[in-house]
């Protein structure tokens, strides 16, 4: 966003959804309360500089980070790489999780327990994978040498595949029990996640946000470490 009337504003991605309690957790740590009317929050620091949060589901806060309509945001590793904007950045991690646990999180490929496939190698070409994440996916079995049937997902991909829609699924965990519940099992680790602090390089560079990301950013640290 642009500095207006002499201040500096910063426009932030706040997360809705698995991640958004544990958020807006740690940004009450920092002091920060933002005063929300409906999805906007706001905060007026008193010192030349505005807040204004966004919320908004994680998987869109890169498009809008990259075109700069935000200028920093609070996501997981998992949807900055499924997203593919290369004009985001991390700038440090932020090692807390949906279930409010200091540690990362898990993407991974699963079956159903009755299952004949035991390791990625006994994936085939006509092996359907439900997935929210298909580039992550993609390069997953690209990286294997493996190919296989991609379908995209819209979420409650465990009871996809329990219910023999798909043959095995590739989707985040997070301590393993919806796996278990569904009578699935995990044969491989796609990839760890963990939240991160992303922006916008252009606001980063920027002589007057780059100053005040880099205090949000000293804030949330701060503010981890005490908990």
């Amino acid at each position: 966003m642009l500095e207006k009337e002499g201040k500096i504003r910063i426009a932030i991605g706040a997360p809705k959804g698995s991640l958004e309690k544990c958020f807006d957790e740690l940004i009450q740590r920092t002091g920060l309360v933002p005063e929300w009317k409906g999805y906007q929050g706001y905060v007026d620091t008193g010192n030349c500089v505005e807040l204004m949060f966004h919320r908004l589901r994680p998987q869109d806060i890169p498009r809008y980070i990259s075109r700069g309509d935000l200028d920093i945001g609070v996501i997981g590793q998992d949807c900055l790489r499924e997203s593919g904007f290369k004009r985001v950045i991390e700038i440090t991690p932020l090692p807390f999780t949906r279930a409010g646990t200091k540690r990362s999180v898990k993407v991974v490929l699963f079956v159903r327990q009755d299952s004949q496939i035991c390791s990625p190698r006994d994936i085939s070409k006509t092996t359907k994978i439900a997935t929210e994440y298909p580039k992550i996916a993609k390069k997953y079995l690209r990286k294997l040498g493996i190919k296989a049937v991609i379908e995209l997902s819209h979420g409650a991909t465990e009871s996809i595949v329990r219910a023999g829609f798909a043959d095995a699924g590739i989707d985040i965990v997070d301590g393993g029990n919806t796996i278990l519940e569904n009578d699935l099992k995990e044969i491989d680790e796609v990839m760890k996640s963990i939240t991160v602090l992303v922006a916008n390089p252009r606001a980063v560079a920027d002589s007057n946000k780059g100053k005040v990301i880099e205090k949000l950013k000293t804030l949330l640290l701060e503010a981890l470490e005490a908990t």
